[in-house]
């Protein structure tokens, strides 16, 4: 299984940004083969 990590802002200015963000590289990395994409614990809400 492909795993893949996201490191980036927590905390966008709103959560739909933060999930508007977290969608797009959801798809990126599905894209490039990942079954599962981890975060750190409160990336939606900073």
């Amino acid at each position: 299984m492909r795993i893949a990590l996201l490191q980036g802002l927590a905390g966008l200015p709103t959560t739909e940004d933060s999930l508007a963000a977290l969608d797009d590289a959801a798809r990126r990395v599905a894209a490039a083969g990942a079954r599962l994409l981890l975060t750190c614990e409160l990336y939606t809400s900073g």
